[in-house]
């Protein structure tokens, strides 16, 4: 499918436009629509969640529910992308579709790729414990550690006996919280 069209004597440019996905269904609707011919855009950054009390690492949409597809506002029949499985709607504003081009496109490309992955925590956040022998607590998390087991560990600095002391602890038990008000940052 080219991005350019002959429409009475001049060429008119392909643009992208802006579709609505059901909930959880964009890697979905991407699929169906490629299959179907069409020229899609999905931006995605890789994130870390929290599953069985182990991190895992996926692939999530960089904006949750929405995609790109490219099209000729004239030739193309967009009847098929509404029916298309996990296609809720087109983006419309005052009836009209919303577009981007290609300029906007590449930029929303360029500044995925340099997006850092999305982490549970990052080094130095407040985290309050909410199980195990020091749930109440509060310390500021570090990082994540292999164990030998094969487990990740989350490095805790709490202040315990009034020393900073370093705690590792499941990742599970953490949550993101900040300490009491005023509390000044545990350095190691």
């Amino acid at each position: 499918m080219g991005s350019y069209s002959e429409i009475s004597g001049e060429v008119k440019a392909a643009s992208w436009y802006v579709i609505h996905t059901k909930p959880r269904q964009e890697f979905r609707a991407f699929e169906q629509l490629q299959n179907q011919g069409y020229e899609v855009f999905l931006p995605c950054l890789g994130a870390e969640h929290l599953k069985l009390g182990q991190v895992q690492h996926r692939t999530e949409p960089l904006f949750p529910r929405y995609l790109f597809i490219r099209l000729n506002q004239v030739d193309h029949d967009w009847g098929p992308i509404r029916s298309t499985k996990g296609v809720s709607q087109l983006v419309r504003f005052g009836g009209v579709p919303a577009s981007l081009d290609d300029e906007q496109i590449t930029a929303i490309a360029h500044w995925a790729n340099l997006a850092p992955e999305k982490t549970l925590f990052i080094e130095n956040q407040a985290v309050s414990i909410v199980d195990g022998p020091f749930v109440g607590m509060e310390g500021f998390f570090q990082r994540l550690e292999t164990v030998e087991t094969g487990e990740e560990r989350a490095l805790v600095l709490m202040e315990l006996f009034g020393k900073t002391q370093r705690v590792m602890m499941r990742i599970e038990t953490l949550r993101a919280g900040s300490p009491a008000a005023g509390a000044a940052r545990v350095t190691a």
